[in-house]
């Protein structure tokens, strides 16, 4: 996951990556009501692109809860 700040530091940029080398993959094998085996190859990959913006405004104060 990488992250950028952006926008005098009220904005953040963020990616993220999944299993990116395929390495997803899944083996079964079975023998009731008969013999059975195989192999699945999932496509997992993904990409994810985030942006959050903080709104902030001077003339909002929050009070201490002590």
């Amino acid at each position: 996951m990488a992250r950028l700040c952006i926008l005098k530091a009220k904005g953040n940029v963020s990616t993220g990556l999944n299993d990116i080398l395929e390495t997803m993959r899944v083996g079964f094998e079975g023998h009731l009501p008969y013999s059975q085996n195989g192999k699945l190859f999932c496509e997992s990959q993904d990409v994810q692109l985030g942006f959050n913006y903080r709104f902030e405004s001077s003339n909002f104060l929050v009070k201490s809860r002590r």
